[in-house]
């Protein structure tokens, strides 16, 4: 069984939020694969109650590195727990390149969701130069070294998402993903493997080849409710 983990972004309001839900959560009722979906902070408690009889899960797009205090617009992971996720997002590319993410700041709020009781869903990717460069490998363990030595085989996910591939419909090939993956569970254990970056129904055929995918971050594809259930129903 497959995990999707569908993040909205800020593509959908509140209102356009809930519509979606009532148009498309009877889709999934019956699909074999676990969905989990990312909506906006304000859509989250109301969203909570329409899944509460399914089997979708709820994940918070991000959350501070502080457990509380005075950080004037920041979510703490407690509260996002407390309104029904499960799982929340750390450290995805657009959020390190817009405010200025260190790595370790990344691998403290992944611990402040594990504190929480959820499961961080941790992102890393490389800019197109370093992988035109062939230093992909030495950037992500530089991304996940604070994460490796700060978890000692807490439960979590890693989402690999190359930046370059994220919009543009192009994918590492099946070659350089296994290789990827590989060298990635040799360098950091207990985690599984998500992948991440111009996920859709055409892609998703490649990608279901590799067996150290567990699952999918789904970006832009996810917003169309039965483009997201032809990609859960293919093999």
């Amino acid at each position: 069984m497959k995990l999707l983990v569908a993040n909205w972004k800020m593509n959908l309001t509140v209102h356009q939020t809930l519509d979606w839900c009532q148009n498309y959560l009877e889709l999934f009722k019956e699909i074999d694969h676990k969905l989990i979906i990312c909506p906006s902070y304000p859509a989250l408690t109301a969203v909570s109650q329409l899944i509460k009889d399914t089997d979708i899960a709820l994940c918070g797009q991000s959350c501070s590195e502080h457990r509380n205090g005075s950080y004037t617009g920041q979510v703490d992971a407690q509260s996002l727990a407390q309104v029904g996720c499960s799982y929340v997002l750390v450290g995805h590319s657009e959020e390190r390149n817009a405010f200025n993410l260190t790595n370790e700041q990344v691998a403290q709020k992944a611990l402040r969701v594990l504190e929480a009781g959820m499961i961080p869903i941790i992102c890393i990717g490389e800019p197109e130069t370093v992988y035109q460069a062939g230093k992909t490998q030495e950037y992500l363990e530089e991304q996940l070294f604070d994460i490796k030595r700060a978890f000692n085989g807490a439960p979590a996910y890693i989402a690999y998402e190359p930046i370059w591939a994220i919009g543009t419909s192009k994918i590492p090939t099946n070659e350089e993903l296994i290789k990827i993956v590989n060298n990635l569970k040799l360098f950091i254990q207990g985690c599984a493997f998500l992948y991440g970056g111009s996920v859709n129904a055409e892609t998703i055929t490649q990608l279901n080849q590799i067996k150290d995918f567990c699952g999918y971050l789904v970006g832009n594809a996810s917003l169309d409710g039965h483009e997201l259930k032809k990609m859960m129903e293919l093999p």
